[in-house]
């Protein structure tokens, strides 16, 4: 695995993951990954990081609209990659309708999760728009991927609900803008720096020494995802502890 899925982490839980990254390079041997640029920017991006969610820690709605973005990011991003991945279907019927659904998604390209909040939100309303036309809506239904436009919409409300009233808050709202694009430079740098890794372990001359960096770092990540595979099971009693339907 090149990448981690910071989908579905909680705000908190992004800046965990990179203390994850810093306390095991610390502790391992080797130079050139404590002197590498993908490292520093994990560092200097986590202290930056902190700066903006010590700000809006002060203010309770500043955190739960954070914590709002970060659902809508990970269900945009989900959306995507569900019709994408059908797209490749071998039954044409479905390919066929999974491309017409991700060329809906992809109005904008990549990356409209990366957008500034408000221009976000513009995109995004035409997208749900789109999908949810009867013709498209029922191609979702039909392949399967329903949930998770319902969800996005779900989200992007949400989000919207009260955004106007933080907009009314200057020092807030600048807050939450400077927290959320904090948040999304770290998850980019967690992730440059895993590639990193992740390339090292396959390509460099002490590429045993980055496989096990990066085993270690990955095995701390999968402890902090636990948590949201325990809470799944505990809202759907209906799992058996190996996950299959009792």
């Amino acid at each position: 695995m090149d990448e981690l899925a910071m989908a579905k982490l909680g705000v908190a839980d992004v800046g965990a993951v990179a203390t994850v990254i810093k306390e095991e390079v610390v502790a391992s041997t080797l130079t050139e990954a404590k002197e590498s640029a993908p490292y520093q920017d994990v560092v200097n991006e986590q202290l930056s990081y902190d700066e903006a969610m010590a700000r809006v820690r002060k203010s309770d709605n500043t955190l739960s609209k954070n914590e709002a973005d970060k659902r809508r990011d990970d269900a945009y991003v989900g959306t995507r990659k569900a019709i994408d991945s059908l797209t490749y279907s071998p039954v044409e019927e479905v390919s066929q309708k999974a491309t017409k659904l991700y060329s809906i998604m992809d109005m904008y390209g990549a990356g409209v999760e990366k957008q500034a909040d408000s221009k976000e939100s513009e995109y995004l309303k035409i997208i749900i728009n789109r999908l949810k036309e009867p013709e498209n809506y029922q191609m979702a239904t039909e392949i399967g991927v329903k949930v998770f436009v319902d969800n996005l919409d779900k989200c992007e409300n949400d989000f919207r609900s009260d955004w106007g009233e933080m907009e009314s808050d200057k020092e807030e709202f600048r807050n939450s803008l400077s927290a959320t694009k904090s948040r999304r430079k770290l998850e980019d740098a967690i992730n440059a720096f895993y590639g990193y890794l992740a390339y090292n372990a396959k390509y460099n001359a002490n590429k045993e020494q980055f496989a096990q960096l990066q085993r270690a770092i990955y095995s701390r990540y999968l402890s902090i995802r636990q948590k949201y595979n325990e809470r799944k099971k505990k809202d759907d009693p209906t799992k058996t502890e190996g996950g299959a339907q009792k």
